[in-house]
């Protein structure tokens, strides 16, 4: 990505783009420079190769990258551009661990941390589903 007076350059197809959201999301659905031969996403970033389905996503994601970061820790510096890692943060001060091993006394803040720990110290395959205490619903 380039910065030119307010605009930027697609990294896929080299057009002169107006620095705003709204123009950028909807270049990404439009972009000619990258091929979609499946039709399985719409949108593709301006600048780098993450692809969605959804303008949502897309929009949450070029947030990314031009430094609009909504979403504010009110406890410490930590800026995210998505509510759910904003929550997921909030752990670390409220020292919530909702994902707990059945096969010890260990619990996790993430999801992912259980998987990890259930992989490397119970020698078990990866798992396919939130190990939640409360939820239980596939990922």
């Amino acid at each position: 990505m380039y910065l030119i007076y307010e605009t930027v350059i697609c990294h896929h197809c080299r057009d002169l783009l107006p620095y705003k959201i709204k123009d950028l999301v909807s270049h990404g659905e439009l972009c000619s420079g990258v091929p979609r031969p499946d039709g399985s996403f719409r949108f593709v970033c301006f600048t780098c190769n993450y692809h969605t389905y959804k303008s949502g996503h897309m929009r949450q994601h070029i947030n990314g990258h031009v430094g609009i970061k909504p979403y504010k820790c009110l406890h410490c510096s930590y800026k995210s551009t998505q509510s759910s890692c904003l929550g997921r943060h909030m752990r670390i001060h409220t020292g919530e661990k909702p994902y707990a091993c059945s096969l010890c006394d260990l619990k996790f803040s993430q999801n992912s941390q259980l998987k990890y720990h259930l992989t490397t110290r119970h020698d078990l395959p990866d798992m396919s589903t939130c190990l939640s205490i409360e939820c239980g619903a596939k990922k």
